[in-house]
């Protein structure tokens, strides 16, 4: 089970090469400034679950850490990124934040007691 640590690391590294990805596919390389914002939104997005709905115990995953949620995100940052309405900082930002969200839902997801999808929301 995956604990705070993990899921900071593993939102790090998601973050990270999001980044690695993003700055691929416009052509440039990711300067220190984005890997930094890479590490940071992606340790935030890795943890924020767990900051909306802590773990006090086995059954505290609600809405926060549920397949419908891991949907809509995914949704959204498809949506984001061709929205141009705003700039390419913003996106990215809210992108790697997202990306991290989706890294901690993942993790949990291979979990014992896994996501819980709509049902057990409320």
């Amino acid at each position: 089970m995956a604990n705070k640590w993990v899921h900071i690391l593993v939102g790090a590294l998601t973050g990270t090469g999001y980044m690695h990805y993003c700055t691929k596919i416009t052509g440039r390389l990711p300067t220190q400034d984005d890997l930094i914002k890479a590490v940071v939104l992606g340790c935030l997005g890795g943890v924020l679950p767990d900051l909306l709905e802590p773990a006090n115990n086995p059954y505290h995953r609600k809405f926060f850490h549920s397949i419908m949620l891991f949907l809509m995100i995914s949704y959204i940052n498809q949506k984001l990124i061709g929205n141009s309405n705003l700039n390419g900082d913003a996106k990215l930002s809210l992108s790697l934040l997202n990306v991290g969200y989706l890294s901690h839902l993942i993790l949990d997801s291979s979990t014992y007691m896994g996501l819980p999808f709509f049902n057990e929301l409320f």
